[in-house]
């Protein structure tokens, strides 16, 4: 093949690749507004009626303007953050809920996971394990354990962080479901939900982990349909 038929075919074969980059490059995206945090997570529901935080909740973001490349992105990592404290009125206990939302995920500017975010503001994190959240009588999600501990405190957390329809308990997984429907022609949203408390000692995580998750169960079957989708898919 002559030099100038090889620069041919080199030049088709980029604007080839150009078009299909193109053609497959993902375009839909969630609405703006259609998820609204303050308005759709109620202040009350069932026992749990919000209170001022006696304790500085963990930040679900590192750098809310870096991305998990560690370059700095032109735009909020989080389009919506809503952090509350509850009390439940039987006993007194709390639960700290932090809901981290952005409605467009791509492979280098995606949700951070609690993981890191602890252990970037001092603490040690320990993972316990996953578990399912039973949030209706017929409908659940699976949800990822962490204990983390700094010199003042251990915080039992429960968490999981939905992609489009779909939870995502790994960071493998979260790529995944982006990858997959940007293939399709879709930019996900995705959201961080997590509840955390404070607790002493080691012992007492197992009794947390249960209060969160009557806690997510509660909060759910408060919500309108818009905003359970929002929140744990569906």
């Amino acid at each position: 093949m002559s030099f100038r038929a090889r620069s041919i075919a080199i030049s088709a074969a980029m604007l080839l690749t150009a078009a299909l980059a193109y053609a497959i490059a993902p375009t839909r995206q969630v609405s703006a507004g259609s998820v609204a945090l303050e308005r759709m997570i109620p202040k009350r529901f069932g026992e749990w009626v919000e209170q001022d935080a006696t304790v500085e909740q963990v930040s679900p973001q590192i750098d809310g303007q870096i991305g998990e490349s560690g370059s700095r992105a032109d735009r909020p990592l989080y389009d919506q953050v809503l952090m509350r404290t509850y009390r439940r009125q039987s006993d007194g206990e709390m639960v700290m809920l932090a809901l981290a939302y952005g409605r467009r995920q791509a492979q280098e500017f995606k949700i951070h996971r609690p993981e890191l975010c602890y252990y970037s503001q001092g603490y040690d994190v320990r993972f316990v394990g996953r578990s399912r959240v039973l949030l209706g009588p017929r409908f659940g999600v699976d949800s990822n354990l962490l204990l983390a501990r700094n010199r003042a405190r251990y915080e039992p957390v429960t968490y999981w962080i939905r992609v489009g329809d779909r939870i995502s308990l790994s960071a493998w997984e979260t790529r995944w479901l982006i990858f997959k429907d940007g293939i399709s022609g879709s930019v996900p949203d995705g959201i961080l939900v997590r509840a955390s408390s404070v607790i002493q000692t080691d012992a007492e995580s197992a009794s947390a982990f249960k209060v969160q998750k009557i806690f997510f169960a509660d909060l759910y079957n408060s919500l309108s349909a818009a905003a359970r989708t929002a929140i744990a898919g569906g």
